[in-house]
């Protein structure tokens, strides 16, 4: 019990210095540190989703995913794009909550891929998502102790050094949506 304890503490606290790295070097326009590699954009998306659905099978949200069959080549840094995913995707998994559903879908057109990650819900009104895109802390989004509010920039960061952006939408009562 103590040793698993123990493991789960010291994963959290390497994870948080990686947010912490990430979130510094987000501020900035170096590269360093990025690791390009060929990959299938859809077995990527296939097997985050797939680890995402055990998570939030955990916290009573059912998670979709919508990905082609077939290959989508690209280059990128994978492990940086894990991350980007997962922090959308736990970001849609807590703003679904319990008994609510999230996702994940991929799609392409030529030669741009879209990777959109949602969550139904309640949404947000213009002016919280206005102030969560420029950095502020409206009240919807969660109170200090229930998360450090470094997702959404860290996720900004890798898709702009992968030569990608994000664009959130939302309507009150019907959702949020981050796609990249």
């Amino acid at each position: 019990m103590h040793l698993a304890v123990l493991n789960q503490s010291f994963y959290r606290l390497l994870r948080l210095a990686r947010h912490l790295d990430l979130a510094e070097r987000a501020g900035q326009e170096d590269r360093a540190g990025m690791e390009e590699e060929a990959l299938d954009l859809a077995e990527f998306c296939r097997e985050t989703a797939y680890g995402a659905a055990r998570l939030a099978e955990r916290a009573g949200v059912k998670f979709r995913e919508s990905v082609p069959d077939g290959v989508i080549p690209t280059v990128g840094d994978r492990e940086l794009l894990e991350i980007m995913l997962l922090e959308l995707i736990s970001n849609a998994i807590k703003a679904a909550g319990r008994d609510g559903q999230a996702g994940v879908k991929l799609s392409s057109n030529g030669s741009r891929a879209m990777i959109t990650v949602w969550a139904d819900g309640r949404g947000m009104g213009q002016a919280d998502l206005t102030a969560m895109r420029d950095g502020d802390a409206p009240e919807s989004l969660p109170k200090p102790g229930a998360g450090r509010r470094l997702g959404l920039p860290i996720a900004r960061y890798i898709a702009s050094a992968q030569g990608g952006a994000i664009l959130l939408e939302s309507r009150e009562g019907k959702g949020l949506q981050a796609t990249v």
